[in-house]
């Protein structure tokens, strides 16, 4: 055999063996980035999972707080509502009574001028939806 004969068998030997090289080689790299992609994949999804268990922790916290502050809110209504029910009552009760009172007044008055007395004072027209207050 002459020299070239021999120099390309051993380049092609020395190729085939980079070859096999390469293919035994990488093999396990790309099991081992496999592996490690779907490492890294579960545990994104793992921190995912925990950043949603936080945010309806958060949220629940939330509504907890906002029920609390509804029941706050509904128990002052509800006070209000009663106030302003009593209040009413009250409000019928003095006009009841204020009426009642210009009756009377009306009625000295009237027999003030029957006995010839002329009344000192007299009480003014006053109509309780009237706009004009003096």
């Amino acid at each position: 055999m002459d020299w070239q004969t021999i120099l390309s068998v051993l380049g092609g030997l020395t190729g085939i063996g980079s070859f096999i090289s390469v293919i035994v080689l990488t093999g396990p790299q790309r099991r081992k980035i496999k592996a490690e992609a779907k490492h890294l994949e579960a545990s994104a999804k793992h921190e995912e999972a925990e950043a949603d268990e936080h945010t309806l922790d958060g949220a629940f916290k939330l509504l907890d707080k906002m029920k609390d502050q509804m029941a706050i809110q509904d128990k002052k209504y509800t006070d209000l509502e009663y106030a302003n029910a009593r209040f009413k009552i009250y409000l019928g009760k003095a006009l009841k009574r204020i009426e009642y009172l210009m009756q009377g007044i009306t009625r000295l008055i009237e027999q003030l001028e029957s006995n010839l007395i002329k009344p000192v004072w007299r009480p003014d027209d006053w109509n309780l939806e009237s706009e004009d207050d003096k």
